[in-house]
């Protein structure tokens, strides 16, 4: 949720700097590292392309915090405009399904103000919940998609595209496929990155957990051999997909866990490692950057200490030129940051 909003911008601004330093400082092999000045990156409000909606008995909302007391809710300040009302449609789609959901994504399409619903559901699917979602949408002009999916199932309804403009370009997701929650922050985030990679047309990149191609595409477009390595099928498909649609021959998608297709490629196979992982960070991988040792890693992390532990280690051959945090994210206490390694000679 968004528990800050009690503090201005410049307080959370502050209080995720102070916290994003300490982190660094007390991670051994980290202490002195400079930390650039934090960068406002998104609107304060009405910021957020997606909404994550938690539902208990038929009800839509937010759990308070600490708790799973569900509080019922109509509006979320934090979501673009072109979402204004679709809780409402969350809470009348749940009330017709006989399926039991207990999380609604709402997405705005990229299109005008429409937007899609993407249910998770606890069990399998009702008989019925196809045709009265059918339904709703014949009814709903601004529902583009609907989509129900669990366990071994995954029913996608109308349009399954979401639109999301980089640079420029425009990259298609499926609905519910990841995507960055702010256009303005990721455009930001993008353009860290690149001037960072430093890239030209002999630069040879490994983008790892490449998602649909969020920083593969500014990467390809600049000029780069780029190798995406995605996980999930979806994802992969998406980043083909996307690769096809705007004639990047420079850009291929690959499947596979970031750690198990790593060994697959000789030491100096590429100039440039480009990383987004989940909050998890990249522990797993970390033994395969240092075996290929390319000239330069940019890491883009949404979890401080995750980024610490892991250039932690990776500071044995790698020298950390440059960090900053980025405030994708606020009202809320989460930070994005974006480093800079350079190979030590």
């Amino acid at each position: 949720g968004c528990g800050w909003q009690h503090l201005d911008e410049d307080s959370q601004r502050d209080t995720k700097q102070k916290s994003i330093e300490e982190v660094f400082a007390r991670t051994d092999g980290l202490a002195g590292t400079t930390i650039d000045p934090i960068l406002a990156a998104s609107a304060p409000l009405a910021y957020r392309r997606r909404l994550s909606l938690r539902v208990e008995r038929k009800e839509v909302g937010f759990f308070a915090g600490g708790s799973h007391n569900l509080i019922p809710i109509d509006e979320c300040l934090l979501g673009v405009p072109a979402l204004a009302g679709g809780i409402e449609l969350a809470r009348r789609w749940v009330r017709r399904l006989e399926t039991r959901i207990n999380r609604i994504e709402l997405a705005w399409t990229g299109e005008s103000d429409r937007m899609a619903l993407i249910g998770q559901c606890d069990g399998a699917l009702a008989d019925g919940d196809r045709a009265s979602s059918e339904a709703l949408l014949r009814e709903e002009s601004r529902l583009s998609t609907l989509v129900l999916h669990g366990r071994g199932f995954y029913h996608a309804l109308g349009m399954d595209r979401i639109r999301v403009e980089l640079r420029g370009e425009e990259m298609h997701v499926r609905a519910g496929a990841f995507s960055q929650v702010s256009d303005s922050g990721n455009h930001q985030l993008i353009s860290t990155m690149l001037s960072f990679a430093e890239v030209t047309s002999e630069t040879r990149v490994a983008d790892l957990y490449a998602g649909a191609g969020n920083l593969s595409i500014p990467l390809a477009r600049s000029g780069a051999s780029v190798l995406g390595i995605e996980r999930d099928r979806r994802g992969i498909e998406a980043l083909r997909a996307n690769a096809e649609r705007l004639q990047l021959h420079n850009l291929e998608g690959r499947i596979g866990h970031v750690h198990r297709t790593l060994p697959r490629y000789p030491a100096g196979s590429f100039d440039l490692i480009v990383l987004d992982p989940p909050r998890s960070g990249a522990a797993e991988a970390i033994d395969e950057f240092l075996r290929l040792l390319p000239r330069k890693i940019v890491y883009v992390s949404c979890n401080p200490t995750t980024l610490a532990r892991d250039l932690g280690r990776l500071c044995v051959s790698y020298r950390i030129e440059q960090v900053v945090p980025i405030d994708l994210f606020p009202q809320t206490p989460h930070t994005e940051a974006v480093a800079r390694l350079v190979r030590k000679s």
